[in-house]
């Protein structure tokens, strides 16, 4: 039986991810990580170790310690952190990772370079901005028809990430949030919206 570590395994990606593997008609045993000991009580993986954060220097041994000792086969990160991290130390994992180049991660990470790739690929995208200045804040407000989505260039979950309707809250906002230079603005495409996941080979 083919043994997946899963890590960030107390979070809801993560769950998804679990509860979609229990589907498949082979089955998997499922190991689970997290460095919330709190979260880890929620993964719905056979077995549960509790590791440090990937910033930490033991990161990689703690995490070779668990493939080693449980026989891993494939290492499939959640959290931004860890993609990262597993990324750039591929070659020092003792399992596959599946992962694709660590440009093409570092690039998937920033959702400007994303948009800048896809743009020039023609893949249709919402328009997308980067907040350097007033001029840049007003000329996108007026551009996305006074309605844009502002969020981080980095991180995920919609982390710092706002649908705002005037200027007065986006200028707040990306002041309260240290924005500038490293915010975007999108168009604002609502109420629905798609998030995908995906495994490479």
């Amino acid at each position: 039986m083919k043994r997946i570590l899963i890590t960030g395994a107390g979070g809801s990606p993560s769950t998804n991810f679990v509860r979609s593997l229990r589907l498949a008609p082979e089955p998997f045993d499922l190991v689970g990580t997290d460095a919330d000991e709190f979260l880890l009580m929620r993964a719905e993986t056979d077995s549960r170790y509790l590791v440090p954060p990937a910033s930490d220097p033991a990161y990689l041994d703690v995490l070779n310690d668990v493939i080693d000792e449980e026989h891993v086969d494939l290492v499939h990160a959640q959290n931004d952190a860890e993609v990262r991290f597993l990324s750039d130390h591929r070659d020092e994992v003792h399992a596959r990772t599946f992962l694709p180049s660590a440009e093409t991660v570092r690039i998937c990470q920033d959702k400007f370079l994303s948009y800048e790739r896809w743009h020039a690929a023609d893949l249709v995208v919402p328009e997308t901005v980067v907040m350097h200045t007033e001029a840049d804040l007003q000329g996108a407000f007026a551009g996305f028809g006074g309605r844009m989505w502002l969020r981080d260039s980095t991180g995920a979950g919609g982390r710092g990430a706002l649908p705002v309707h005037d200027l007065d809250t986006a200028r707040s906002w990306l002041d309260l949030r240290q924005g500038w230079g490293r915010y975007t603005a999108s168009e604002l495409l609502e109420p629905q919206t798609i998030t995908w996941m995906s495994i490479w080979a």
